[in-house]
């Protein structure tokens, strides 16, 4: 956090992905960096596959949040107790827990990453609204790639631009000429990212001589 406003409503705040303000109520501190550490470093979570809600939990899970697994609390009946961050009073970390059974919008740790968890996982998203920029809490096209690929442990930059530069994972249409990019489609593998200037894609495959993305 760089700065606070004059009115004490927002925060400059530096992100791994972006610079910019942020609702203060939004935000909860750590008492200390040993203490976001200890957050951090823990090993056992939740990925979560597909956008879901779960009882006593007043807001939705998106798609590709990693939620940490308490080795502590017992809930009965439940398989997992998760660890949800919130904040107290006084504005700092605190947290509160609460179980979940196995349901296949959960995987303990990452997914494994192949072609068809990649594709599911894009079809789990079909028929929702577009937001660009992340407005009314929607998904735009990175963020929808993003997303996707969190849930193998592959963090992605979060626009457009900088996704086509990742190596090994997408390729950029933008530059090249059209026979240059038949080719590249024509050898294209099912859940490749593929980019032209300002909107990225997975490519589906071909099916009666016609290409696909989603």
């Amino acid at each position: 956090v760089l700065h606070e406003s004059s009115d004490e409503k927002w925060l400059y705040v530096v992100a791994n992905e972006y610079i910019g303000w942020v609702e203060k109520d939004n935000c909860a501190y750590f008492s200390d960096k040993q203490a976001w550490i200890d957050y951090m470093s823990q090993e056992d979570f939740l990925m979560i596959c597909t956008d879901t809600t779960i009882e006593g939990l007043d807001r939705e899970l998106l798609m590709g949040t990693k939620i940490f697994i308490s080795n502590t609390e017992v809930v009965d009946g439940k398989d997992y107790v998760l660890q949800i961050p919130d904040k107290n009073d006084e504005g700092f970390v605190t947290y509160s827990y609460i179980g979940v059974s196995k349901n296949e919008a959960f995987n303990e740790g990452y997914l494994p990453y192949t072609r068809k968890n990649v594709i599911e996982l894009a079809f789990s998203e079909l028929g929702e609204p577009y937001g660009w920029g992340g407005s009314n809490g929607e998904r735009d096209c990175s963020l929808y790639i993003k997303d996707i690929y969190e849930c193998f442990g592959i963090e992605m930059p979060r626009n457009s631009r900088l996704q086509m530069n990742m190596v090994n994972v997408s390729e950029n249409m933008s530059e090249i000429s059209e026979k240059d990019k038949e080719e590249r489609i024509t050898k294209a593998m099912s859940g490749d990212v593929l980019g032209i200037s300002g909107h990225v894609m997975l490519y589906l495959g071909e099916v009666n001589g016609k290409h696909y993305v989603i």
